[in-house]
């Protein structure tokens, strides 16, 4: 009897034959040191399960990832999730905005659990990158509590919970933002080596630092621009260690040297300027209220 892993990778083996086939490939090329051709083959026909470490070096033979596995298991279409965020994000580009409410109000009624959660995570997302309010504000107080609620009860943090984590952090309540903050640190260790991780938790401790600063406490501030060093210099961008520069400058010059924290802004605004970095140059610039 398969196990509920085992008969999930079970269900990809036609769908591995068909793509080994398409690309010229005999079962030596991609089943030697895995398996037998003979357990290849039922494998292929979906009558025998191989373990999760051979399946992913059958994925690697092929050249291919999981992810892409999966699209052409599907016949080269998105999951629903990413169906539903591209005809969701093409009304709103395409100025259809009675349209996505109706969308958006139909999925609200119809949708249950996790359905929910990635509904009021996009809605806030799209709302936060866009500057625009898609609903009213007794709406967003629905999504923003969904949101809420699920990251108060997580036990246990995926890539997906580091992204939503990271387009909430400025709605949810501000005891709760730092608290996650400090446990999305902890478990981040477990995604030491994955891909782009580095700059997903880039992303997350800025906008913290970012919020800390406007809720004016600059100790925690102060003491996560040492950590957002430590990752910007790891991913070595430009544009990422002006921005902890700025972190840095902007607290000096509010709290413990105006005047030394002013010369730090304009140094930055000077390079901001060089790098085209617009969005630091119009903060420094608001903040020290220079025209032009």
């Amino acid at each position: 009897m398969f196990t509920k892993i085992e008969s999930v990778i079970t269900v990809y083996g036609k769908t591995i034959k068909e793509i080994r086939i398409k690309k010229y490939l005999s079962l030596k090329m991609v089943y030697s040191g895995i398996c037998s051709k003979t357990n290849a083959i039922k494998f292929e026909k979906g009558l025998r399960q191989i373990s999760i470490d051979k399946f992913l070096k059958v994925l690697d033979n092929l050249t291919i990832n999981f992810e892409e596995l999966l699209w052409i298991h599907n016949g080269c279409m998105p999951s629903p999730t990413s169906k539903l965020s591209y005809e969701l994000t093409t009304l709103w580009n395409e100025g259809k905005v009675s349209e996505f409410k109706k969308y958006i109000n139909f999925i609200r009624k119809n949708s249950t659990g996790m359905d929910k959660v990635k509904l009021a995570n996009y809605v806030l997302l799209k709302e936060h990158s866009d500057g625009k309010n898609l609903e009213n504000n007794n709406s967003n107080e629905f999504y923003i509590n969904i949101i809420t609620n699920y990251l108060s009860n997580l036990q246990y943090w995926t890539i997906y919970d580091f992204k939503t984590f990271n387009n909430s952090c400025y709605l949810i309540p501000y005891k709760l933002m730092i608290y996650l903050l400090k446990e999305a640190l902890r478990a981040q260790k477990r995604y030491l080596f994955f891909n782009n991780m580095n700059q997903i938790l880039y992303s997350i401790l800025s906008n913290c630092i970012d919020r800390m600063i406007l809720e004016k406490d600059f100790n925690n501030a102060n003491n996560f621009t040492k950590r957002l060093d430590e990752i910007s210099l790891s991913i070595n961008n430009l544009e990422f260690r002006l921005l902890n520069e700025y972190y840095k400058a902007k607290i000096e010059y509010l709290t413990t040297n105006k005047i030394n924290g002013k010369k730090r802004l304009i140094n930055i605004l000077n390079t901001a300027n060089i790098l085209k970095v617009s969005q630091i140059k119009n903060e420094i610039k608001s903040l020290l209220k220079i025209k032009g």
